[in-house]
Parts: structure tokens; sequence; C-alpha cells
């Protein structure tokens, strides 16, 4: 799964050239299993902002103007499948 804490306003997530769609909600996770391959891969994150955040008129000068782009580093999570000796304790 590819986690990302934060990004404003929409994500395209490409993988080795595939692409994988978008993100709108935040925080989010995708599943990236199907595009990735043994060894290297690439990842490319492609975030857009909409001009609304980039408007500064008599109607929105009182609005808090949210953070764009990449506001926290992605994760890649990785499941084996297997119950770690803590959770088997649990």
């Amino acid at each position: 799964m590819l986690y990302i804490p934060h990004a404003g306003d929409t994500a395209q997530i490409f993988l080795n050239g595939k692409d994988l769609g978008y993100m709108a909600n935040f925080p989010g996770r995708l599943d990236v299993t199907q595009a990735l391959r043994d060894g290297e891969n690439t990842v490319c994150i492609d975030v857009t902002t909409t001009p609304v955040w980039e408007r500064r008129d008599g109607a929105s000068t009182h609005l808090q103007i949210a953070s764009a782009g990449m506001a926290a580093a992605p994760v890649l999570e990785t499941w084996t499948g297997r119950k770690t000796e803590e959770e088997t304790e649990r």
C-alpha cells in the first residue's frame, strides 16, 4: 500500500510508468501491488493545487488557506501476511 498522509488538493499516482489513478481524500492509501516489480521501482506523485487557493479576492481573504503540495512524505507499507510475535501474544 502507498500511504499518503497529506497532499493538497489532488494527487495522481504513477508507479513504473503505470497510471494508478487519483487520490483526493487524505490521509489515503492506494494498493500498488499490481504495478510493483522485483528490484527497483519508480514512483511519481503529481500533486495539483486548484487555483482557488491562489485567489485573493474580497470574498476569500478571510478564509484560511490550506497547505498545498506534499505536506508529508509518502510511505510504502508492506504486509507479509504473518503475525508478528507481538500480535500473536495479544
